[in-house]
């Protein structure tokens, strides 16, 4: 029973599911507390042990169902499996001897000793040739058939086959036309090895597609899964940087150490510097006004610059959030009372400003200059989250120069990559102009580029 587990968890991991020690023992453990008598109860049993997520249930099915047949038995050895087919143990034990005699490499008898020791002996076989021809470093799902090949070749899969012709001679030689049904068998377990070869490379290679590199993919094509650990990397970041605030914080209320001072005034004490001198006080703290389009054309960058920008406007003072598609709004109350993702879900239902509009910046910026014109001075940095794009409307430029004249700084955060700026009907070029900055923020490394810039000050 200990045997078949282990079998089992090795194919598992195999096959992309993470199994610890712990959640093998607790599987041997129920296995011994219901046997192997039913079946059912037994892959269900196993799966709610081994399987934590749904992916991992998935991909249990089909490994639970290549190792246990349908009596619930593990399919262990080569010669068990004979048995199972029907051949006398006498059949049997001449197949066993003749495949002892085929322990050369070059003749392929490292595949007959996998296939006589058993799936575990298998296992190692493959991930062994798998190491061999560099599997870890092959990032194409499309290569499966060839990879699958070079994967066989080191295992000298060919010779094996090869050998078959000599054991058909031998084994009819030894037991007649019994011993053909037994070559046709062992012709049939190397074709279900190679089946298992190209299983595990298939595996490999989508488990390595599924965890891609994030940093690099743009927004609009992360898959739900990667929706979620991007949002946990922008938390991330944005709680860094809160740290290294609050490190700046202590620094500003005491002032940062004036070496100098402190060195001259060690001259007393023998240059021993008791009393460190401190450098003026920081009595002025920034603002942030972040303004974030939230159209459907931006909505997959606009999310996380939102959720980051939820958490991050603690770096300063006060901090105030307007949302806008044809009008805007101010949605600072919403974002302090809400949860980031609540907030965010919130502002895309249409809590705040009707999202069916089309974007129009132009209005926008008068509506900001008229209505909201005590959110901006000089100590205030305006975070503008949009890709410009005026869909033929007035662009509004000389309100959007009176808004950057009014305060320290503009960063413009655009969800498109800069070879795009000028095309259509995008204004980003008549903005940049007046902007401190324009940044392209369309996938989790640029994001980091521009948080670093926003929170400086």
């Amino acid at each position: 029973m200990q045997r078949a587990l282990s079998e089992l968890v090795a194919a598992l991991r195999r096959s992309g599911v993470a199994v610890s020690t712990a959640e093998s023992i607790d599987a041997l453990r129920a296995m011994e507390h219901v046997g192997l008598g039913d079946r059912d109860v037994l892959k269900l049993v196993l799966s709610s042990t081994l399987a934590k997520t749904m992916g991992d249930t998935s991909r249990f099915g089909p490994v639970f169902e290549a190792y246990f047949n349908a009596r619930g038995e593990a399919h262990s050895d080569l010669f068990e499996r004979l048995r199972a087919k029907g051949f006398k143990s006498d059949e049997v034990d001449t197949v066993r001897e003749i495949l002892r005699a085929t322990s050369a490499i070059e003749q392929g008898g490292q595949v007959y000793q996998a296939l006589s020791e058993g799936s575990f002996a298998v296992n190692r076989l493959i991930q062994a040739g798998a190491r061999q021809v560099g599997l870890s470093r092959v990032e194409e799902p499309a290569r499966t058939g060839f990879v699958t090949m070079r994967v066989l070749d080191a295992l000298r899969f060919s010779r094996a086959e090869a050998r078959l012709n000599a054991l058909r001679m031998q084994l009819r030689e030894a037991l007649g036309d019994r011993g053909d049904e037994l070559t046709d068998a062992l012709a049939d377990e190397l074709n279900q090895l190679r089946a298992e070869v190209r299983a595990h490379v298939a595996s490999q290679l989508e488990q390595r597609t599924d965890q891609r590199p994030l940093d690099q993919v743009p927004f609009s094509e992360l898959s739900p899964a990667e929706v979620v650990l991007v949002e946990r990397a922008v938390r991330d970041l944005a709680e860094r940087m809160l740290g290294r605030a609050a490190v700046r914080a202590r620094h500003a209320r005491r002032g940062r150490l004036h070496v100098p001072h402190t060195m001259r005034s060690a001259l007393a004490t023998g240059g021993v510097p008791f009393k460190p001198k401190f450098r003026g006080k920081r009595r002025r703290a920034p603002r942030l006004v972040v303004l974030c389009d939230i159209s459907d054309s931006v909505r997959s960058s606009a999310r996380f610059m939102l959720l980051f920008m939820h958490v991050a406007q603690r770096l300063f003072e006060a901090a105030r959030s307007y949302v806008f598609v044809g009008d805007v709004k101010e949605a600072t109350a919403l974002f302090r009372r809400e949860r980031p993702e609540r907030a965010v879900q919130l502002a895309y239902a249409g809590a705040i400003v009707n999202v069916a509009d089309n974007s129009h910046y132009g209005r926008v910026f008068g509506q900001l200059l008229a209505q909201h014109a005590e959110a901006f001075d000089a100590r205030t940095t305006l975070v503008v989250l949009g890709d410009g794009r005026s869909n033929h409307f007035d662009p509004g430029e000389q309100a959007f120069r009176a808004l950057c004249g009014r305060v320290a700084r503009v960063v413009w955060l655009s969800p498109e990559p800069e070879s795009r700026w000028a095309s259509g009907d995008s204004a980003l070029p008549l903005y940049r102009r007046h902007a401190t900055q324009v940044l392209p923020v369309h996938d989790l490394e640029s994001l980091r580029r521009a948080a670093r810039e926003v929170a400086h000050f």
